[in-house]
């Protein structure tokens, strides 16, 4: 059994199902979709089943869960869906660098592009034998016909978005947030500057939308802010003119395939535009400096030189259908790949090869196991609380279990694990025959032959 990791479901999920669904077809294997918060109850309920976890990244929040799999002798499969992250692209080379001990736990760690994978083989040098791929981008791959068709807004339109979240967190505070990225030294010496920088873009971004809202009443814009971000502002822009909408419903993919334009200033949906033959504008004259941005995505869209011109490439773009080259186009292979080399399918390939793989990894050194991850030591012993939540999930509905935990770990915490968490109807949004799959446990589903 695999058990394959959703982290973000708006971003995520339906590619996931798309691997979730060939690695069934494909090699007869049973593949468990699931929520990030339930890995550690199924670690616990089907430890004697469980062959490999495909995690979304190695950093604090994971950090527990993936030690408790290594307890376990379940092989770990590192796919960063984050993968260009940073100002030159190469942040999750800090995750390599930041967590040694995590290294020792796993046994693949797969990436974007070759800029990335030539980053790590230089830091890891292979001494802990670990698999190490370029994959590519796997949302280049998802099935663009599964994707919900007469739910998605009919209008033709421009979809906006953003990624403030860093700054405007929705399920946390900016301070945890900047002290998150400060740790993980993904912004190096340049941090405050960023964060100050970033601080201006927004301001700037969101006074700017408003206004081409204002100036253009006959074109539709979809707001959609980073599903991290806060929404309250966006939600006013939309709430005062009939021509702005707000969705934060559906995966991106959804918004840019139906979309005539993604407008932003260095957002990831770029990269998903170019790979759907969608136009992208960046609103780059806010940036003032090239150094304080996120440098892939914003290589890799149509530019602006000011207000002005990025108005005028708008309605050339929406009303008469302008076509302008972008550049870069090399920048953007060597970070994501490309979709001609099918990286859903390279990506499944990879994990069969590593299933059935010897496990290289050395033995578990428990005096310093417990040392760095003591918490994975107490769960493993299967604790009353444990088992009771476990109860909880296994025989109460949703909504009476989050009333529950509301209760018990608070209200911004409940709220997140009940945004985060996908159901059935999410996963057949995706799927042709929707027999394939079935509920395991919780929010998490099996699909199985």
């Amino acid at each position: 059994m695999i058990i394959v990791v959703v982290d973000n479901k708006l971003r995520d999920l339906p590619t996931l199902i798309s691997l979730a669904n060939l690695l069934n077809e494909k090699y007869h294997i049973d593949v468990v979709l699931a929520n990030i918060f339930e890995i550690d109850d199924l670690i616990l309920l089907y430890k004697n089943e469980i062959d490999l976890i495909l995690f979304s990244y190695m950093r604090d929040a994971n950090k527990y869960k993936i030690a408790f799999a290594r307890l376990h002798n379940i092989k770990i499969i590192i796919y960063d869906q984050e993968g260009a992250n940073g100002l030159d692209g190469l942040g999750v080379l800090n995750d390599i660098k930041n967590y040694p001990n995590l290294l020792k736990c796993v046994n693949g760690y797969f990436f974007w592009g070759k800029k990335q994978l030539q980053g790590a083989s230089k830091i890891i040098k292979n001494k802990h034998e670990i698999a190490l791929k370029d994959i590519g981008y796997i949302r280049f791959d998802v099935n663009t016909n599964l994707l919900p068709k007469n739910k998605i807004f009919k209008k033709k339109f421009i979809l906006v978005n953003s990624n403030f979240a860093l700054i405007d967190p929705r399920y946390s505070t900016a301070k945890k947030e900047i002290e998150g990225v400060r740790k993980s030294n993904l912004y190096g010496k340049n941090l405050k500057e960023f964060i100050l920088a970033m601080k201006n873009h927004r301001k700037r971004f969101l006074s700017d939308i408003k206004t081409l809202v204002i100036k253009n009443p006959k074109i539709n814009f979809v707001l959609r802010p980073h599903p991290y971000e806060k929404i309250h502002t966006y939600e006013k822009i939309c709430k005062d003119f009939s021509n702005c909408f707000m969705s934060s419903k559906y995966s991106s993919l959804n918004w840019v395939l139906h979309s005539t334009l993604v407008l932003h200033i260095d957002c990831m949906t770029s990269i998903e535009a170019l790979s759907l033959n969608k136009k992208s504008l960046s609103l780059s004259y806010i940036v003032k400096n090239k150094n304080l941005c996120y440098k892939v995505p914003y290589l890799s869209s149509i530019h602006s030189k000011n207000f002005k011109d990025a108005n005028n490439k708008i309605n050339q773009i929406y009303f008469k259908g302008r076509k302008i080259k972008v550049k870069n186009i090399k920048t953007f292979k060597n970070y994501f790949g490309e979709k001609k080399n099918k990286p859903l399918t390279k990506l499944a390939d990879e994990l069969v090869e590593v299933l059935l793989s010897r496990d290289t990894r050395s033995n578990i050194d428990y005096k310093e196991f417990k040392k760095n991850f003591l918490a994975t030591l107490i769960l493993s012993k299967f604790p009353f609380r444990t088992r009771v939540k476990i109860f909880l999930r296994k025989y109460l509905s949703s909504v009476f279990f989050i009333f529950i935990y509301r209760l018990v770990v608070g209200k911004k915490i409940a709220k997140k694990y009940d945004e985060k968490c996908f159901d059935s109807k999410d996963i057949s949004n995706y799927l042709k025959n929707t027999n394939k799959f079935k509920r395991l446990y919780s929010n998490s589903f099996i699909f199985s032959k």
